[in-house]
């Protein structure tokens, strides 16, 4: 389909009752995991790059991810049976 594009990614997701202290100590102990040498090296030995970010940045992508394939399905006139 012209003009999308598929990427593979991944997130943690919580409930929006997890106080925000929370959400931001598990954001770094995320963050220092994903960055260290041996899961870098997992990841790139399927071709992977990992990538952090914040709460925020986070929501909005995956905001922006559900955008782009409801309209995909809405444009390729996709249905569930």
């Amino acid at each position: 389909m012209p003009g999308f594009e598929a990427n593979q990614w991944y997130g943690v997701v919580t409930s929006g009752k997890v106080p925000m202290p929370v959400v931001n100590r598990l954001t770094a102990m995320l963050k220092e995991a994903v960055n260290s040498p041996d899961v870098v090296e997992r990841l790139a030995a399927d071709g992977s790059t990992p990538l952090t970010s914040t709460p925020a940045q986070f929501k909005s992508h995956s905001s922006s991810e559900i955008s782009k394939w409801r309209r995909l399905v809405k444009d390729a006139g996709l249905q569930m049976n």
